[in-house]
């Protein structure tokens, strides 16, 4: 507990220097693994004001800074320049203050030295360290709002703060390497799996900024690959139904039934039955895709063809063959069917193979 007391008032110190300005403490709470400090402010702390904050703070840790307590009067602590103390706090005469640096020997012979607000003076009468390299770490973990006009940060220190970096710095290394991820599945995966890593991190504030941040990046990197797929899918759907046409036209076939590579997609089907028609305009045509075990089928029927085969019929009778359903006009109808194997997708096509034939 005196570590993270002491780290509380080098920190409250240590916001002042930073954000520049007056840091009224609001309330406060030490434990031996971590430290609270609630103080006056209507905006969240930047990143970069956090770790200014954490710099401060780990400085005065590395220049190994004593800390001394001192009673004295009233009267003459509140002559020194810098000195901080809880606003409506009734203290003791003589109360008891501590400095982290300069002995009170040294600042009473000249209290009023512009040099002392650059160090933490206080008021206190709790338990602190005796030397500020006892702390070893800091780093803060948590900053936001706790009401109108009052800020909290949480911060730990030695070992606690240790493991918070040394987690912190694992969880950013391999977020790292997800960057080089271009397989779809598989980054859509390792974003789920980061996304709860950082929910349940025990790290630093500024790590889990920078983490989220990555994440973000991996989130747009997957949606440009999601685009990519879909154009390109929509491309060899198109293509492939323009091959299809083709074929018919020249074998004057009367109908086409076909598996698309339309990645289970409506919209690219209809887009390739477009490109279809406009080859092979008097031929019908029912296509089907499938997408990690979801498949959907559309079916289109020339005009003055509906009579003799009803789109509807044809491709609502085709998906129930998997355990889909489907339907619509006579002219042009779509379904959809779940958990489907290829080898069901193979039977539905033999199946509106064999419909159309009769029917025509």
């Amino acid at each position: 507990i005196a570590k993270n007391h002491t780290a509380t008032h080098i920190m409250n110190f240590a916001l002042r220097d930073v954000l520049k300005r007056d840091v009224d403490q609001k309330g406060s709470e030490v434990v031996p693994e971590k430290l609270r400090f609630d103080f006056n402010g209507s905006k969240p702390l930047t990143l970069e004001e956090i770790e200014g904050v954490e710099k401060v703070v780990q400085s005065q840790i590395k220049q190994e800074l004593p800390v001394h307590r001192r009673p004295t009067a009233i009267a003459d602590a509140k002559k020194i320049n810098g000195l901080r103390a809880v606003f409506g706090e009734k203290y003791p005469d003589p109360v008891t203050v501590v400095t982290v640096g300069p002995s009170m020997e040294d600042i009473l012979a000249n209290p009023s030295d512009d040099k002392w607000t650059s160090y933490s003076i206080e008021f206190c009468g709790g338990t602190h360290i005796a030397n500020a390299k006892e702390i070893s770490n800091f780093v803060i973990v948590e900053e936001g709002s706790v009401q109108a006009g009052s800020r909290r940060i949480v911060a730990y220190t030695n070992d606690i703060a240790d493991a918070a970096v040394a987690l912190g710095n694992k969880l950013e290394a391999e977020a790292k390497k997800l960057t080089s991820l271009k397989d779809l599945p598989a980054l859509s995966k390792a974003i789920i799996e980061l996304n709860e890593r950082i929910k349940g991190a025990d790290i630093t504030y500024s790590s889990r900024k920078r983490l989220r941040s990555m994440y973000d990046g991996l989130v747009s990197e997957k949606k440009k690959l999601q685009s990519g797929a879909a154009k390109a899918a929509k491309g060899a759907a198109v293509d492939e139904a323009k091959k299809f046409a083709e074929d018919a036209k020249a074998s004057g076939a009367k109908f086409v039934v076909a598996v698309l590579s339309a990645a289970g997609k409506a919209k690219i089907m209809s887009k390739a039955i477009q490109a279809f028609h406009k080859v092979a305009p008097d031929t019908a045509f029912l296509c089907i895709s499938e997408a990690k075990g979801k498949a959907a089928a559309i079916a289109s029927i020339p005009k003055g063809m509906e009579t003799a085969l009803n789109a509807s019929k044809w491709v609502g009778d085709t998906l129930k063959t998997c355990g889909g359903k489907g339907g619509g006009k006579p002219n042009y109808a779509q379904g959809a069917a779940k958990g489907v194997t290829m080898e069901q997708i193979d039977a539905a096509v033999k199946f509106a193979k064999d419909f159309a034939s009769k029917a025509l």
